[in-house]
């Protein structure tokens, strides 16, 4: 806001209105209107007593909304103050975000007005069974709460809910029984399935106006398949987000039948965007994932599936930008499922792919190219991290990449002849990368990098040619002992980078192989 519609408005709002702007007024005491109705300010470290006055004898305050700075760590607030902030009864707007409040104080419920409640990233465990009487309240927020255990068991009477905000909830053990009449409820970031006599999944039926982000959490307890059909997830048209988490214990004995079913009842709406699949125990996906009919659907994540043998048919879906596959312990190939049997262009629209932590992937890294079909043809990143059992030949086409990056792939050999787009390479642990000229003659002026079985690496030649848009290099191997095969690339490759890191290579003896045996022939001597 311009200062001066800000000045018009503060001199509009006259003695209704206070706002303390300036960190300075932290610590002076304030003097209020008696027709004071909003607070805004500036939370402090520790706000005492001292520094509100006599606020607590405006009982006609609507608003008290304390602002916090970017980078401020959590403050206290005063314990005699809370009890005294509770008694103006006529708030409407009441936050609490940022304070170390252990607990909050039964008497909550004495304010009937209450129509917005924030209390995050406090530190208390429970809230209190009064909250359930706040019939008026329109939104509770209950963000980065870590400590957070329990809600209100008649949580269910909030009929006017619009939002519960409670993302980063990691403590909270269960939704409460009857969270389901929260008919008008727009907003739920998360939604954890109870063990025993807590909330199930059918309590997601009747909210059919959810929208924005949902995550499904504990689905290990979800011990009926019907449970999750009635949660009619495909009903839901107005959720873009959605994660689904299967929690991993060291001891659980995973129902690999059950969670087949499970999330194959969980099929959301087609107008979804961004789609995550956490800890599931399943050994396959069901036959929608990947289905063309999510053409809205840009991100999918899979992470931690450690009993699927296979990917689904993801290849497919025409609006996908982003990919990431983590942990799946038991994929041994990408086979011709994985890119899509009816699609004309496999990955049409895909930006980024990440593997990751894919400990028996063994062969068929995906190619650029395949029979004259063109796959990846927007692919910008490609990151392949720690596949250790990795084998075969790097895609041989991909024109649109710009940053590539292979770690602790020890089997796997890098061979390509260019990539014309290319701005940031890492290449680290593994067994051969060869860059080779379209001649295919290793040892030709246009060889860049070539890692043998040795993990020597060295450079033949300059690397504008294949790589001209080449800005940032890092290498890195246990047993090099020199980079350049000559000054000429040396100088050549140093004044085309922007960047260039040579990191963890204990036996690097010279930058140059001449200037190597040169020091040998000294030795000799």
């Amino acid at each position: 806001m311009h200062d001066l519609v800000s000045d018009l408005a503060q001199w509009a709002a006259g003695e209704m209105y206070f706002t303390m702007e300036y960190t300075s007024e932290v610590n002076k005491q304030q003097r209020f209107s008696r027709y004071l109705r909003h607070l805004s300010y500036i939370r402090g470290d520790y706000d005492g007593v001292q520094r509100f006055g006599d606020l607590y004898d405006i009982q006609h305050l609507r608003t008290f909304l304390p602002v916090i700075l970017s980078n401020s760590k959590p403050g206290y607030l005063a314990p005699s103050m809370l009890p005294k902030l509770l008694k103006l009864q006529s708030l409407r707007v009441f936050s609490l975000r940022g304070y170390r409040i252990l607990e909050l104080p039964d008497s909550v419920g004495d304010l009937r007005y209450l129509r917005y409640l924030n209390l995050s990233g406090t530190e208390i465990r429970t809230l209190p069974e009064s909250v359930s009487k706040l019939y008026n309240l329109h939104s509770l927020l209950l963000e980065d709460c870590d400590r957070l255990e329990k809600l209100c068991a008649d949580m269910g009477n909030l009929v006017k809910l619009h939002h519960l905000k409670n993302s980063n909830t990691k403590s909270l053990e269960e939704m409460p029984v009857g969270i389901g009449r929260l008919t008008c409820l727009q907003t739920l970031c998360s939604f954890v399935v109870g063990k025993d006599s807590g909330s199930g999944l059918r309590e997601l039926k009747l909210l059919t106006q959810l929208r924005g982000t949902l995550c499904i959490s504990n689905l290990e307890n979800v011990k009926h398949i019907v449970d999750a059909e009635d949660a009619q997830l495909d009903r839901k048209e107005n959720l873009k987000e959605l994660w689904l988490r299967w929690t991993l214990y060291g001891s659980y004995s995973r129902e690999a039948e059950t969670e087949m079913g499970v999330l194959d009842m969980l099929k959301p709406h087609t107008n979804l965007e961004q789609f995550c699949i956490k800890g599931y125990g399943g050994m396959k996906f069901p036959t929608w994932l990947g289905d063309s009919s999510f053409s809205k659907l840009v991100t999918l994540k899979f992470k931690n599936c450690d009993m699927c043998t296979a990917l689904p048919s993801v290849g497919q879906l025409p609006s996908l930008k982003h990919l990431t596959v983590r942990g799946m312990s038991k994929v041994k190939r990408l086979g011709s499922e994985f890119y899509g049997d009816d699609s004309p262009i496999p990955f049409p629209r895909l930006e980024t792919l990440r593997f990751e932590d894919l400990q028996e992937w063994e062969d068929s890294i995906p190619h650029g190219s395949s029979q004259g079909v063109e796959r990846f043809p927007k692919l910008r990143e490609l990151r392949i991290l720690r596949c250790s059992k990795l084998k075969g030949t790097f895609p041989e086409h991909l024109p649109a990449l710009e940053m590539l990056v292979i770690e602790g792939c020890e089997e796997l050999l890098v061979s390509v002849s260019s990539l014309p787009a290319l701005c940031k390479f890492i290449i680290s642990g593994c067994k051969k990368v060869v860059w080779e000229s379209a001649t295919g003659h290793l040892g030709s002026q246009n060889s860049v990098v070539c890692r043998d079985t040795s993990n020597q690496v060295f450079l033949a030649g300059p690397l504008k040619p294949q790589l001209p848009k080449l800005e940032e290099l890092i290498l890195s191997t246990k047993e090099q002992t020199y980079i350049w095969k000559s000054h000429d690339g040396l100088l050549q490759d140093v004044c085309s980078l922007k960047s260039l890191e040579i990191r963890s290579c204990p036996k690097l003896q010279s930058l140059v192989a001449e200037e190597e045996k040169d020091q040998q022939q000294q030795l000799y001597e």
